[in-house]
């Protein structure tokens, strides 16, 4: 069986990341789709309804329709989505795929001195640091009850040491960091993790400083503290949105409802039953394109 060079192992999975990126890509357009049919056409239809006195059968079934329409194309845009994601390739393919990118960026950094390149390895490194991070006892090949410990060390060096050494590395010394890159890249690429492997980076990693033993050559430097209650607001603002309709939208529509349209308390009920179960649809649509990021392929 013919061994697939490092390069051309690196453009096969460039061109399933590719596809799963423009999947994703498609998928977010139709999700976003569904939620403006249903809340921006729920409103649009209430407003309609409430001015113009459209009769109830039509608003009924303008109701049903724009609910299946929209429903249809939330859950089509994650399908999409999460069926390419499903071929992706293993986790250590990723980190071989990112550190590929980072090997040839610091190689050009080196021979250039152009920042751009230096920028772009920084950035591949810190993503690669995401997914060493998200290493569990399930998601690699190689993994043993020894090896925990290993495992640890190498999470918290490659980002307190490593990817902080090539930050701060210029064109003239990032010969120092790139050799144990290119190695590292290799066991990804040849799939051979073990723990040896883990050990003998482990080790390099918090050598002592040859010109000065008292210091270490790859300082440790504590990643940023998380903000607190803080952090991921964006995410968490998301969230208040959905909470906030989720309590003003049925409140507001069974008043506008009942003080406007003069209808029937239950129809009232019944609407405000209806917006609530669309908010819910959107908010548990929208949940799982949040998630799954640490087999995400590279943004760029």
């Amino acid at each position: 069986m013919t061994q697939l060079s490092p390069q051309d192992h690196h453009n096969r999975l460039e061109r399933r990341y590719q596809a799963w990126r423009n999947a994703a890509r498609k998928g977010k357009i139709v999700v976003r789709l569904g939620l403006v049919i249903l809340l921006g056409g729920l409103a649009v239809l209430g407003s309609a309804s409430i001015l113009t006195r459209i009769p109830s059968e039509i608003t009924t079934a303008s109701f049903i329709v724009l609910f299946t329409f929209g429903y249809a194309s939330i859950i089509g845009g994650i399908r999409v989505e999460t069926r390419e994601r499903r071929r992706l390739p293993q986790i250590e393919d990723h980190i071989f795929y990112l550190l590929h990118s980072v090997n040839e960026d610091l190689r050009s950094f080196g021979r250039t001195g152009l920042a751009s390149d230096k920028e772009h390895a920084v950035s591949l490194l810190t993503e690669c640091a995401a997914v060493i991070d998200s290493w569990t006892w399930g998601n690699l090949k190689f993994l043993r009850d020894s090896v925990g410990k290993s495992i640890v060390e190498f999470k918290l060096n490659f980002r307190g040491r490593l990817l902080v050494a090539v930050q701060r590395t210029s064109s003239e010394s990032s010969f120092t960091v790139l050799p144990t890159l290119m190695e590292i890249e290799d066991v990804f690429e040849q799939n051979r993790l073990n723990q040896s492997d883990l050990d003998e980076w482990n080790k390099w990693l918090i050598q002592r400083d040859p010109a000065d033993p008292s210091k270490e050559k790859f300082p440790y430097t504590a990643p940023p503290a998380r903000q607190g209650k803080f952090s991921g607001l964006k995410s968490r603002k998301h969230q208040l949105t959905f909470l906030f309709f989720g309590l003003i939208g049925p409140a507001l529509t069974y008043l506008l409802v009942v003080e406007l349209s003069l209808a029937s308390h239950d129809a009232a009920v019944y609407s405000s039953v209806a917006v609530l179960g669309i908010v819910a649809t959107a908010y548990f649509a929208y949940l799982p394109l949040t998630k799954s990021k640490g087999r995400s392929g590279p943004d760029q």
